[in-house]
C-alpha cells in the first residue's frame, strides 16, 4: 500500500471512527496511540489530525490535545442551518454536467438503499460518506467544496446519533432520501443539488427525536 493509499485509508478510518462512536462525555485522541494503532509514523497522523481539525471534527484543547468535537443539542439547528447555507451557496456556482460515473453512483446507493439490512448502521454510514464525496466533487471552488464537505461531515454524525436511537427509522429515511434523489434523475449537478435543497429540511427529521 503506498503512503498516499495509507493516509487516505487512516484518514477515513478515523473519521467514521467519530462519525460512528456512541463515546460519552469527551473522547481524545492520541496520536502515539493512533500511529501505534495504524502502524503509521506520528507525522502523518498529525496531518490527519489538523485535516480532521479543518473538517471541525476534532479540536486542539489546552492541556489536553486533540479531542472529537462534541455534538450539542443546543447547536444542532445551527449545524443544519449553516447546511443549508451552503448548498445554496453551492446553486449559486457554475456546476457541471453529471458525469456516467456520477450517475452509476447514485444508482448503486439507490440499489444499496433498498436492499440493505435496515440494522446496519455501517451501510448507512457507508451510504452517507458516499453522498458526501458525490456532492463535494461536483464543487468547482475549492473553497466551498471543502465548507460544504466539512458541514456534511456534521449531518453525518447527527444522522449517526439518530441510527443509535432508532436505527429502523434512520434507515428508512435515509432510504427516501435515495429514492427523492432517484425519482427525480437529475442530469446535471445543478438539478441534484436543487433535489438536495428540497430534501435539507427532512435531513433533520429522524434526528429531533434522537436527540431528546
Amino acid at each position: 500500500m503506498s503512503q498516499t493509499t495509507k493516509f487516505a485509508s487512516t484518514l477515513s478510518e478515523i473519521r467514521k471512527m467519530i462519525c460512528m462512536s456512541s463515546h460519552q462525555g469527551e473522547m481524545t485522541l492520541h496520536e502515539t496511540a493512533l500511529a501505534n494503532e495504524y502502524g503509521m509514523s506520528r507525522t502523518p497522523i498529525r496531518q490527519i489530525l489538523q485535516r480532521l481539525s479543518y473538517e471541525r471534527l476534532v479540536f486542539t484543547k489546552s492541556g489536553v490535545g486533540t479531542v472529537v468535537t462534541p455534538l450539542l443539542d443546543e447547536e444542532r439547528d445551527r449545524d443544519f442551518s449553516v447546511f443549508r447555507g451552503l448548498i445554496h451557496a453551492a446553486l449559486m456556482q457554475p456546476l457541471p454536467n453529471l458525469s456516467v460515473e456520477v450517475q452509476t453512483e447514485i444508482l448503486s446507493l439507490r440499489g444499496i438503499a433498498t436492499s440493505a439490512p435496515a440494522s446496519n448502521p455501517e451501510m448507512q454510514f457507508s451510504i452517507h460518506l458516499r453522498l458526501n464525496d458525490t456532492f463535494s466533487d461536483l464543487i468547482l471552488d475549492p473553497i466551498l467544496r471543502d465548507a460544504f464537505a466539512a458541514s456534511y461531515w456534521r449531518v453525518i454524525r447527527w444522522h449517526m446519533k439518530s441510527v443509535a436511537a432508532n436505527p429502523i427509522a434512520a434507515f428508512e429515511h435515509v432510504s427516501d432520501i435515495m429514492g427523492q434523489i432517484d425519482t427525480n434523475a437529475p442530469l446535471n449537478a445543478q438539478e441534484l443539488f436543487l433535489v438536495l435543497a428540497k430534501l435539507e429540511p427532512t435531513l433533520a427529521s429522524p434526528l429531533a427525536a434522537a436527540s431528546v
